[in-house]
Order: C-alpha cells, then sequence, then structure tokens
C-alpha cells in the first residue's frame, strides 16, 4: 500500500476526526482492492466518531463506502465540483445523507459494483451488492 494510505488508517485508530484521502493515493493500491481498504478503515475506525471527505461524487466510490459500511452523504462544493462526497462512522456525521432516490439511481448505473480487484472497470450493481445497500441502516425504513 501507499505509505500514505497506511498513514490514514493508522490515523483512524489513533484520532477521531476527519480523515482525507486523494483519490490519486487510490491508484497505488497494488493487489489491494478499493472495497477491501475501505473495509480496513471502517473497521479501525470502530465506534468512533470518524468523518472522510472525498472530492469524488461517483457512484462507484459511494456505493464502495456504503458497502464497506460507511454512512455516506453529499459534501459540499468545492473549486470547480459542484458535490463531492462525506463518508462516516455515524449518520449523524455524514451530513446530507444519500437518499433513496440516490439508491434508485444508482441501481440503474452501468457503473456502480465496486472493485473487486486492483483493476478498473464498469459494471453495474451485482444482486449481492445490491441487496447490501438496501439492507443498510441509510436505506432501511422501520417496520
Amino acid at each position: 500500500l501507499d505509505l500514505s494510505i497506511e498513514r490514514a488508517l493508522a490515523d483512524a485508530e489513533q484520532f477521531s476526526g476527519l480523515l482525507a484521502i486523494a483519490a490519486g493515493e487510490l491508484e497505488g493500491l497494488g493487489d489491494e482492492d478499493a472495497l477491501d481498504l475501505f473495509q480496513r478503515l471502517r473497521s479501525r475506525v470502530g465506534h468512533r466518531p470518524a468523518t472522510l471527505a472525498t472530492y469524488s461524487r461517483s457512484t462507484l466510490l459511494r456505493v464502495t463506502l456504503l458497502v464497506a459500511g460507511f454512512h455516506v452523504g453529499a459534501g459540499h462544493a468545492t473549486g470547480e465540483k459542484e458535490e463531492t462526497t462525506l463518508a462516516a462512522s455515524d449518520a449523524s456525521l455524514a451530513g446530507r445523507l444519500l437518499d433513496d432516490a440516490w439508491l434508485a439511481r444508482a441501481t440503474r448505473s452501468t457503473s456502480a459494483e465496486p472493485l473487486h480487484e486492483p483493476l478498473y472497470r464498469q459494471h453495474p450493481l451485482s444482486p449481492g451488492t445490491r441487496a447490501r445497500l438496501e439492507a443498510h441502516p441509510q436505506f432501511r425504513r422501520a417496520s
């Protein structure tokens, strides 16, 4: 792994607060996939309050963060970006949470399935990933 990613994982264990990982740093994953990285990061954060901000608002990234166990919201505009992404260990920290309308768009997307290998490719959601998204506390409805 890229040293800066390992540092972010270590910081997640030691500190609560904001973690920022540049999208370019994810290119150095080597044999690791993005989903595994974010699952490890979420696991190390545990129950502590933590947020992760990224400039990306891609469906693929947002699905990956949700499946990894984060709550995900739309972040503030910055520079030329109309919207960014904010992921958090707790829904109350994730800003304006992605909603059912976003979930419906994600199910129609041709580029939503998380990367399960260190090779970029576009795929719609698999049935298993779709089920995991629909079961996420962010989208589950109280009966």
